[in-house]
């Protein structure tokens, strides 16, 4: 117990703290249920100061709001601190894990996560540890499949021109090459953009794009996305990094040349394989912005919602509802001309989105294959 929150359950933890499932006793009034975050002994001043900072001047309704850190000591005498937040039932990565959300609830969720990018964004901040168990879910409570998501976890954060970004504080599946060779001069908003592909990837197809443990193999693998060429220009070139002649990263190298593309392991369509390049470029100046991710998301999601309405009125008895589904999808889609306009540079992309009838056809298969593999995964 703490204070007034008597903790239940432990439901998460990360390389910041440990999140606890609590009910807060509030005298005359119902308990309420919530959730309590306690940063991790070793966690400084400033990395606490930085969610913090967050939380206090970045509102967004896809944003997790945080309660003002408190602390208290134990038997002992040790002083923890913890921060209180809403309590969520779920994250992205576990409902990747049971491999039953429809794709339509899929790209709604990295809408609603994009959404949250820009916010941040907009006030200067890289989340910097973007992952699906970063992104917290819950039914929207309108009678609806709907669902809402929300970011967490701020204590990656850092903004443009950072100095001392937090080596210890990304997960290397969703790293940007400038996060793993540790170059401050590039490491900004682009990072989020590289994480976003990845796990654009994840959560559309159900396993994961980058899997290796190793740094070395990792830039390796990013390569069969980002291209050759840039590969050597900014990364292999970089003999302070790679502490030898860097013939260790040539041999990463050649241990994926062989590799068939990286896109045939996929259900992806054209566009996607495009936009998915478009976002894990080497050269952070290169890729797209997050108004392009969004450009490209709403196109998408819109496509999602005319197939799935086509899909119902051609259904056996389905004949009665489908007037009504078919009047949603002209509706869908005309916000896709909206979110091409305000991003000119993903116009191209947000007019070919990507089919999603063959995605959700292999929904099942594919989250067996994720389960495996993310025992692969380097974790933080």
């Amino acid at each position: 117990m703490i204070g007034k929150y008597v903790l239940d359950k432990k439901i998460g933890r990360g390389g910041f703290g440990t999140v606890f499932r609590a009910i807060e006793r509030r005298g005359t009034l119902p308990p309420r249920l919530l959730a309590v975050k306690i940063y991790s002994t070793d966690r400084t001043d400033r990395t606490i100061a930085k969610e913090a900072e967050v939380a206090e001047r970045v509102h967004h309704p896809n944003i997790l709001e945080l309660g003002t850190v408190q602390q208290f000591c134990d038997s002992s005498g040790q002083t923890f601190r913890f921060v209180t937040m809403r309590l969520f039932p779920t994250d992205l990565s576990v409902l990747l894990d049971r491999g039953n959300a429809p794709q339509v609830q899929r790209l709604s969720i990295l809408m609603q996560t994009a959404s949250a990018l820009q916010a941040l964004h907009e006030h200067g901040y890289a989340h910097g540890d973007l992952k699906p168990a970063n992104v917290l879910v819950t039914q929207a409570q309108d009678g609806t499949d709907s669902v809402i998501a929300q970011l967490c976890d701020f204590g990656s954060v850092y903004t443009a021109g950072d100095q001392d970004p937090d080596a210890d504080g990304h997960t290397l599946a969703f790293s940007a090459p400038e996060v793993v060779t540790n170059k401050a001069d590039l490491i900004g908003l682009p990072v989020d953009v590289f994480a976003f592909g990845c796990m654009y990837v994840e959560t559309v197809c159900e396993q994961p794009l980058f899997y290796e443990k190793d740094p070395l193999l990792h830039l390796a693998q990013v390569q069969r996305v980002a291209g050759g060429a840039q590969f050597h220009a900014s990364i292999l070139a970089d003999r302070e990094y790679f502490t030898s002649t860097g013939a260790l990263c040539f041999a990463a190298q050649r241990r994926v040349a062989h590799c068939v593309p990286w896109h045939s392991l996929t259900n992806l369509s054209k566009a996607s394989i495009a936009f998915v390049e478009g976002c894990c470029r080497m050269n952070p100046r290169d890729r797209f912005t997050i108004l392009d991710v969004r450009a490209y998301l709403s196109a998408e999601h819109a496509k999602a919602l005319r197939a799935g309405a086509a899909a119902t009125a051609a259904a056996p008895g389905a004949a009665a509802a489908a007037p009504g589904a078919a009047a949603a999808a002209p509706g869908a889609a005309a916000a896709a001309p909206d979110a091409a306009a305000a991003a000119p540079g993903a116009a191209a992309a947000a007019t070919c989105a990507a089919s999603c009838t063959a995605a959700s056809a292999q929904t099942g298969q594919n989250g067996k294959r994720r389960r495996n593999k993310k025992q692969k995964r380097g974790k933080k």
